[in-house]
């Protein structure tokens, strides 16, 4: 008999978004947009803090190439 990873792992990606969509819809009708949007953004800076405390040298690559990009444009 297989196990539930087993089973799970094929549609491990079409799960995580759908359940990701469906919690972000219960956010939109429960908390409204704007609410959902600033928590969204609160917990992209609480990553990105995260990120760069786990892994500083990845970091400041990743702030550098950014940075070209947004000063050729």
């Amino acid at each position: 008999m297989k196990s539930l990873w087993e089973i799970y792992a094929p549609y491990r990606e079409r799960v995580l978004w759908t359940a990701l969509f469906v919690v972000i819809g219960i956010l939109f009708l429960t908390i409204g947009v704007w609410r959902t949007l600033l928590l969204a953004v609160m917990g992209a800076v609480g990553w990105c803090i995260g990120f760069r405390g786990d892994e500083p040298e990845r970091f400041s690559e990743i702030v550098d190439t950014l940075s070209e990009k947004l000063k050729k444009h």
